[in-house]
């Protein structure tokens, strides 16, 4: 594994080189709290932005473990963090004017439901978010020192924002887990019950 400085050096290295470069970026770098993984990167800033996961342990999130002790809840604070990555990932990225996608921030986008996700795992000891960056550029050219700022100041705002308990909204993380709960009561009433629908 790579340092989070090695990483700079690499962008500044290839900055202003054919788009081409960027695959030298490829790896998982150390950030400390958390690992950076580039999984795939864009062949063009035409084409799908980039595949990027975070990955960190479980207890330098501070999420209490009685709020993951089921598989319910898990899916719960999942849905959850999907939501919070989402909306910081609006308030932080910064729009860059170049090419293609260059600079978007994007992870799934959560409807109404509370679905199990692919976008947040949670399991054993670590929390994985698995979202897409535009890697930057102007025409077909690198922008190393844009894609600097991007790894560097703009992801880790919203990785401190959206994924460590000691800045999200306990009370409606709380709230979203009751809801579960009380949903799942409700269903297995139903069934012990010999019913078919709640009206609320």
């Amino acid at each position: 594994m790579k340092s989070r400085q090695e990483l700079e050096q690499l962008l500044f290295s290839i900055n202003g080189q054919g788009y081409g470069a960027y695959k030298s970026i490829k790896g998982e770098y150390n950030f400390g709290k958390y690992i950076l993984s580039i999984d795939h990167v864009q062949v063009d800033p035409y084409a799908p932005p980039s595949k990027v996961r975070i990955i960190m342990n479980r207890k330098v999130t501070g999420i209490p473990d009685e709020l993951l002790d089921s598989k319910s809840k898990i899916i719960v604070v999942s849905d959850f963090l999907t939501r919070e990555f989402y909306k910081k990932a609006e308030i932080y990225s910064q729009k860059i004017n170049a090419t293609g996608g260059s600079g978007m921030i994007v992870i799934d986008r959560c409807g109404q439901e509370m679905l199990e996700r692919t976008s947040v795992l949670i399991k054993d000891n670590r929390v994985e978010v698995r979202f897409e960056i535009g890697l930057p550029a102007a025409g077909r050219r690198v922008l190393g020192k844009e894609a600097h700022r991007i790894f560097s100041q703009t992801l880790v705002k919203i990785v401190d924002a959206a994924l460590l308990y000691e800045n999200i909204d306990h009370n409606e993380l709380k709230k979203q887990i009751s809801l579960m709960i009380d949903q799942e009561y409700i269903r297995e009433e139903l069934k012990r019950r010999n019913l078919v629908a709640f009206v609320a």
